[in-house]
């Protein structure tokens, strides 16, 4: 199935007839959308359409034509939007000088603050670029880290451009235009670019295949598309379908509809998605919400059944790009701790980094201790701590323990720090809980203290 990475489905072209859109689609092999918001408003109807169909998802941004309009309000605004679950991308945001609708000074400024929340939340960007790559490519060289995760669509420049977005780590991604007559240089660019660095896109309704050229464009054009490029390039329209897809979900933590998603990316760590089952119900997560579909960024985490250590391995052949393994996802690991020391045993056999994330309930659980059955095998442990006192942590992460656990976690923080090689306790910055109390906790325990907005994982 191909992955549509940039459209518009949101856009008032398609109010009438959106089932039917997406059913020809689904006909010509498209299973994923990227809904790519320009506005705020364009932001909000995206992921109001990703949060209705489990194969859309959503990006939040600012496109450069709207760049006079911004202010602190549409940035705040934006941010709100980017909490939301199943947005997976920044963008559309850029410079465009062919159209200039924008003054270029507040299209630059705009652009610096639209690259300033891909870094806070961890997104790749989605890059639009006309006429305009030098100060684009300074920017991002100014501004972001190498390699840049994210994407320049619907490319439009030269071979030296496409090597110099290649070189900042950017996959580049093709749509309808690259068929044009005129289209000469986009094609010779399309030419030379590896496969594993290209998307393909309809960025519907604009820019149909000159198949349907003078027609709404709309993801079931998709196909005209790769097969061009397929053509363009010597190889099948499958090699296309399969290495575009897959690009597109090592891009984008998006889930592949109907796949239970057992492990998944977050930056440079590989995270396994280990049991939605939990001793506890904390007031800010996902797992108290009784209808919830368990979505972490764009990932769907929820499990009909708990992973055997054969699934997971099945699904970490790549992890040598990996920095670390973490245990994690929505449930406690250490209910699993059979599976736990299985699964970490190989993982050290392979020569992997591992992390435990949990809540520190695993001695409660179990009635006994599990550290000793942790050491050589898990290289770090992280306890989610979430408070500074007993009654605190009771109102806010509600452990099925009771009154008396906060006690018994910092007493298994203390243990594992005897034991095992790095240990650090986790805050999630709510209001209920006094940050400079749980510094002070963190230091009597003589443990780091990682403390992380609600909103941002990884």
């Amino acid at each position: 199935m191909f992955v549509d990475t940039h459209c518009h489905l949101q856009f008032k072209d398609y109010d009438s007839d959106l089932e039917a859109v997406l059913s020809r689609a689904v006909q010509d092999s498209v299973g994923t959308f990227l809904c790519v918001g320009v506005d705020v408003a364009t932001s909000r109807l995206a992921n109001a359409l990703a949060q209705k169909h489990p194969f859309i998802y959503s990006s939040v941004g600012l496109h450069p034509h709207e760049a006079k309009e911004f202010n602190e309000s549409v940035f705040h605004e934006l941010r709100e939007i980017i909490k939301l679950t199943k947005v997976v991308a920044i963008g559309e945001i850029g410079l465009d000088y062919y159209r200039n609708l924008s003054p270029a000074e507040d299209q630059k400024k705009c652009f610096v603050r639209m690259l300033d929340l891909a870094q806070e939340f961890r997104h790749p960007i989605l890059l639009h670029i006309r006429e305009a790559y030098p100060d684009v490519l300074a920017l991002l060289r100014t501004h972001c880290t190498l390699p840049i995760r994210g994407v320049n669509h619907c490319f439009s420049g030269s071979v030296k451009e496409l090597k110099e977005i290649l070189d900042l780590g950017l996959f580049v991604s093709f749509s309808g235009n690259v068929t044009y007559p005129k289209s000469e240089a986009i094609r010779e660019a399309a030419k030379e670019c590896p496969l594993d660095r290209m998307l393909i896109e309809t960025d519907a309704p604009y820019l149909s295949p000159q198949a349907f050229r003078g027609k709404r464009n709309e993801p079931a054009f998709l196909r005209q598309t790769a097969a061009f490029i397929a053509a363009l390039k010597g190889i099948s329209l499958e090699e296309v379908e399969t290495k575009t897809t897959e690009n597109a979900f090592s891009l984008f933590p998006m889930s592949r509809v109907g796949e239970e998603q057992l492990v998944y990316p977050i930056g440079d760590a590989l995270y396994v998605n280990v049991t939605n089952a939990c001793s506890a119900r904390c007031t800010f997560c996902e797992l108290s919400k009784s209808d919830s579909e368990l979505y972490l960024k764009g990932y769907r985490l929820k499990m009909k059944r708990d992973p055997s250590v054969d699934d997971v391995l099945k699904a970490l052949d790549s992890t040598s790009s990996y920095r670390e393994v973490v245990f994690c996802g929505y449930g406690e690991p250490t209910l699993r701790i059979k599976f736990l020391v299985e699964l970490s045993k190989a993982l050290k056999a392979r020569g992997l980094r591992t992390r435990l994330n949990t809540n520190g309930h695993g001695n409660l659980i179990h009635k006994r201790s599990i550290v000793p059955e942790l050491a050589g095998l898990i290289d770090e442990v992280s306890v989610s701590l979430n408070a500074e006192d007993d009654a605190k942590y009771n109102a806010v992460v509600r452990p099925h323990f009771g009154v008396g656990t906060y006690e018994k976690v910092k007493a298994f923080v203390l243990e594992c720090k005897k034991t095992l090689p790095k240990v650090v306790v986790t805050f999630v910055e709510v209001p209920e809980i006094d940050i400079e109390a749980c510094e002070k906790v963190a230091r009597g325990l003589g443990v780091e203290a990682r403390f992380r907005k609600l909103d941002v994982v990884g």
